[in-house]
């Protein structure tokens, strides 16, 4: 359900880009991160830039621990009184190229639901990671990580890349190729399993039936092994490939 439009106000510390490296919206020094549809993107550049002040018309996200997304509506330049307004959508943009990248993680990039969608390096550059795929890293990237990162991407409005295949500290972490994806996938889906019966143990747990909580435990366990399971898979696929694309 939308929820009612608020006025929030702040000082822009950077351009937010989307996986076809158009800016589609900025990221405050307060961490919120404001988002418009990517045909706005040279119209928002024009009205403002890192280190102005902003008032903004926003449709707020669902709060996370990784960050909050707010949907922009209408966003002022409080210096020039500059508006972004809506504009026809540009023609779509030109497939990325092939790119490595490397860099130390400064924020985690959020979907609306508070959904990790990425990352955003000390550097300025964005690197995309499908949602399902963003859930099983949170509890293993950490900011001042080293990332490195292979796929296609643009240096457009600044550097931008679709992750491929993905180290942290120099260690394998995601391989996004069709047979690493459908590790992942799986590991994701065994995931979100575990979470599930680990829910039903705990409220059958408060309601004293103790049956059922060792039955949703074990099951909890097995989903949570698979997930393991699917993971180093994910992890071998990728070493196997020695970080390049698989063809």
């Amino acid at each position: 359900m939308k929820k009612d439009l608020i006025s929030i106000n702040g000082t822009v510390q950077a351009y937010l880009l989307n996986r076809a490296g158009q800016v589609d919206g900025l990221l405050l020094s307060d961490g919120k991160q404001l988002h418009l549809p990517p045909h706005l993107s040279a119209a928002l550049q024009e009205a403002v830039k890192p280190g102005d002040t902003i008032e903004a018309l926003v449709e707020p996200g669902e709060k996370s621990p990784l960050g909050e997304e707010f949907r922009t509506e209408s966003l002022t330049n409080a210096q020039t009184k500059k508006t972004v307004t809506d504009q026809p959508p540009s023609p779509p943009p030109t497939p990325g190229e092939p790119m490595h990248v490397e860099g130390s993680m400064a924020h985690w990039l959020v979907g609306h639901k508070g959904e990790p969608k990425g990352f955003i390096l000390s550097d300025g550059t964005y690197l995309h990671v499908p949602p399902h795929v963003g859930k099983t890293l949170t509890e293993r990237v950490k900011t001042g990580d080293q990332l490195s990162a292979q796929g296609y991407g643009t240096r457009k409005d600044g550097t931008s890349l679709e992750v491929e295949t993905l180290e942290l500290n120099g260690q394998p972490l995601v391989d996004l190729s069709p047979k690493g994806a459908q590790h992942h996938q799986k590991a994701a889906d065994h995931h979100e399993q575990a979470a599930h019966h680990h829910r039903k143990a705990a409220k059958h747990s408060e309601a004293g039936v103790h049956e059922k909580v060792s039955h949703h435990a074990h099951l909890a366990h097995e989903h949570q092994l698979h997930a393991t399971k699917h993971a180093e898979e994910a992890g071998k696929q990728h070493a196997s490939n020695g970080g390049d694309k698989e063809s």
